[in-house]
């Protein structure tokens, strides 16, 4: 119970936490972070943030570094602390760690995944979220290779042969894993 009496709300579930610590920074703070963590330092790399992407509890956007085309992934404030609290203890197993594995295990099998940008680690930046009161967050971002496409979630009429084409993508995923 609270000092007044009034008993305190339960904790927020995980699901509810990834809501609240959804990042929602803004385009200049989206820039500063990409230019600091992933160009060279007093370069005059060029980096446009194209646009936002779909996505459930992060966020991505399509951006170009001098004019190459790249996925900047922001991670809820869930998964960066458990990502952070992951390599504090040397222990290596949130989940962003894991997709990671999975990524680069993926790629060595041919199948087409968004790779880590060359060199650069996973950056963190202190970033809002869409809950003002937790904001600003120790958010995970990442730059990751662009892989041409459509989404099949932006297809009204997929004919037999793009589903097909997915299939056999997901039989080849399964096979790799």
């Amino acid at each position: 119970m609270a000092e007044t009496g009034t008993p305190l709300p339960p904790p927020a579930s995980d699901e509810e936490m990834r809501k609240l610590l959804k990042p929602n920074p803004t385009v200049d703070q989206l820039t500063d972070v990409i230019k600091l963590n992933y160009t060279e330092p007093g370069s005059s790399t060029k980096v446009v943030i194209v646009k936002q992407l779909d996505s459930y509890d992060d966020v991505n956007y399509l951006v170009t570094l001098d004019d190459v085309k790249y996925l900047v992934k922001v991670h809820n404030g869930v998964e960066s602390r458990e990502y952070i609290t992951s390599r504090r203890q040397n222990l290596h197993k949130s989940c962003i760690e894991l997709s990671t594995a999975i990524i680069h295990h993926l790629h060595s099998h041919s199948i087409p995944v968004n790779v880590p940008y060359e060199n650069y680690d996973i950056a963190l930046a202190n970033l809002p979220v869409l809950s003002a009161a937790h904001s600003p967050q120790r958010l995970a971002v990442r730059l990751l290779h662009w892989v041409p496409g459509v989404p099949l979630s932006s297809l009204s009429n997929a004919s037999v042969e793009v589903v097909a084409e997915a299939g056999a993508l997901l039989g080849r995923v399964c096979v790799a894993l």
